[in-house]
């Protein structure tokens, strides 16, 4: 199980985002279809790398999650982002999602707030939140 699909496995247990409006469904790892139904949140890996030393990894390694809220109206945007916010940031020693990752820790680094204009006029527009997190896990050590 990726990283990613950990993340949303956790989002997906919080009740805080549940009551926020967010079902299951509409928390994913993949770019929300055109006609996508919100409040919606989307899982992104943006970066990551394995932690080294003399003798190969240490089985420690770090990636950059990108986690968007994507909502019809400020206001839920702005709620589930809370709840986002308060599942992930700070979290340390957690068991994510059903595969059993070891995250170490799980740091807010930036997020920021927008509204995106529809593209012609059978759309509408959508209030985006953007957060990014540091999630430090536990990996497996290949042996050579």
């Amino acid at each position: 199980m990726t990283v990613e699909e950990s993340v949303v496995l956790w989002l997906r247990a919080s009740t805080a985002v549940n009551n926020a409006g967010v079902t299951d469904a509409n928390i994913t790892d993949e770019a929300p279809p055109r006609d996508a139904s919100y409040p919606r949140i989307t899982v992104q890996r943006i970066s990551g790398s394995e932690d080294q030393h003399l003798a190969g990894t240490t089985g420690l390694a770090t990636a950059r999650i990108q986690v968007d809220v994507w909502a019809s109206t400020r206001a839920s945007r702005s709620s589930v982002a809370e709840a986002v916010r308060g599942r992930c940031s700070g979290a340390h020693n957690q068991t994510f999602g059903t595969g059993g990752l070891a995250v170490h820790g799980c740091t807010l680094l930036d997020w920021g707030f927008t509204y995106e204009p529809p593209l012609d006029a059978q759309e509408r527009g959508v209030y985006r939140a953007t957060m990014e997190f540091w999630v430090r896990y536990a990996i497996s050590v290949p042996s050579y």
